[in-house]
């Protein structure tokens, strides 16, 4: 029913990618970083809620850039350690009824991954990468975020660099070929 493959998407799509290896010598503009976040701000969500949160470190500002660091797992620090911003990302997971209580969100993370998506494809169309993290501790990266928001993932941002800074382990997922499942597998009709 599906071609293998249709060319003519937006190539935003393809530029994206969540690489590992990130030039240590090139520092994320504020004029990026901000453009980054503004792609989050204006990303679709349910109730127009805007229920995600954002808490970022620059590399050099060394104390706060270490606190989120410190979150990361010993297989992402490896590689993350060159990515002059960390993000972490949150969601508010309860929205507060008509009659102003609080009840649990069941778009919140759906939404927070749209805004994600934004910061990803505006990261690629300035010719940053944004490498979503999800081994980190959750527990503690709480407490770098307001009540009622639940950590979801981190994000390493910058530049990208030359792979053999990276472990033999990481060059090779760096220069592995990337795949997609067919649409077939992904797709059925009723």
């Amino acid at each position: 029913m599906f071609q293998s493959a249709v060319e003519d998407i937006n190539q935003i799509f393809r530029l994206r990618y969540s690489g590992r290896a990130y030039d240590p010598t090139r520092e994320v503009s504020s004029h990026d970083l901000t453009a980054v976040f503004e792609a989050a701000r204006w990303s679709p969500s349910g109730g127009n809620m805007q229920p995600w949160r954002f808490v970022y470190a620059r590399r050099e500002d060394t104390k706060n850039y270490d606190r989120l660091f410190e979150l990361l797992s010993s297989g992402n620090k490896e590689w993350a350690q060159n990515a002059p911003v960390l993000i972490l990302s949150g969601s508010l997971t309860v929205r507060l009824n008509s009659q102003g209580e609080k009840q649990h969100n069941p778009l919140a993370f759906h939404d927070l991954g749209l805004a994600n998506m934004s910061i990803s494809l505006e990261a690629a169309h300035r010719g940053l990468m944004a490498h979503m993290i999800g081994g980190f501790d959750k527990e503690s990266a709480r407490e770098f975020m307001p009540e009622d928001i639940e950590p979801a993932v981190m994000m390493a941002l910058g530049y990208p660099g030359d792979h053999s800074i990276l472990s033999e382990f990481n060059q090779g997922r760096e220069t592995a070929p990337r795949t997609r499942k067919p649409l077939e597998e992904i797709i059925s009709t009723l």
